[in-house]
């Protein structure tokens, strides 16, 4: 499965799928964040689509000493980060979906077909406060 291998490649992250579907109801950003923070999918909130899920992925954020910053990728030229992020766009099946880029390359999508999205948006993490990060051997 071409996703599957796709994601194995990636290093420093560990692929979590989604599991569940739909416009309103996908878990597609819960199964991101799980991959990229590597803890469980189950230990992630479902943020729905309700009015303040925002402010409810950013408390959760803040949990890990990270602050989502957006950025506009169909306004805001070719500019990527070095390191992984996540990016929004719409997926083949004409819905909003989220998915695990790394420079300018598709490293994990979450949904079984593994086909990506047409970006739109992207959700880099800023640290709060760089004296709680832990260094890296």
């Amino acid at each position: 499965m071409r996703q599957r291998e796709r994601s194995r490649g990636a290093k420093h992250m560990k692929p979590v799928y989604q599991t569940k579907f739909g416009e309103r109801s996908g878990n597609c950003l819960s199964a991101c964040l799980a991959s990229l923070l590597e803890i469980p999918l189950e230990d992630i909130p479902d943020f729905g689509w309700h009015s303040d899920w925002y402010e409810k992925f950013t408390d959760f954020m803040k949990k890990f000493n990270l602050q989502p910053l957006d950025v506009d990728l169909e306004n805001g030229g070719d500019w990527r980060p070095d390191g992984y992020y996540i990016v929004n766009g719409h997926s083949q099946r004409g819905i909003m979906h989220s998915v695990i880029y790394k420079g300018d390359t598709l490293v994990h999508d979450p949904y079984p077909d593994g086909v990506g999205v047409m970006p739109m948006s992207c959700t880099i993490f800023l640290v709060i406060d760089p004296a709680k990060c832990k260094e890296v051997a």
